[in-house]
């Protein structure tokens, strides 16, 4: 069973160790928004993260800060993956955001999601 809910402070040190085993620098505290940063449970276990930042303009919102549990690796973490920001995607249309601009430094998610 799938479930995606919004990021409490609580879910910060969880997040940061998910950065710190892929050996990135984890963002500071205050980037992640508890309106919507996002998180992908699978089965009640935490598996993926995303912020969108949200502008004013209701066409465009940004994610950034993807990241994910590191314990889910190959086809089932690109399928969650997938499956993760098409339901932020859907969530943010239904929010009147028409655009969504991804930033990622990982040169595979890059690939996959270039349109």
């Amino acid at each position: 069973m799938y479930q995606i809910r919004t990021y409490t402070h609580e879910d910060f040190k969880m997040l940061k160790s998910w950065w710190d085993a892929a050996g990135k620098n984890c963002p500071p505290p205050v980037m992640f928004s508890t309106d919507s940063t996002y998180i992908f449970e699978i089965e009640g276990v935490p598996a993926l993260s995303v912020t969108a930042y949200l502008t004013n303009s209701k066409g465009l919102a940004i994610l950034e800060h993807f990241v994910g549990n590191p314990e889910l690796k190959g086809a089932d973490r690109r399928n969650a993956s997938a499956f993760f920001i098409n339901l932020v995607y859907d969530t943010l249309n239904v929010l009147g955001y028409q655009y969504v601009l991804g930033f990622a430094t990982n040169d595979k998610l890059v690939k996959r999601y270039e349109e």
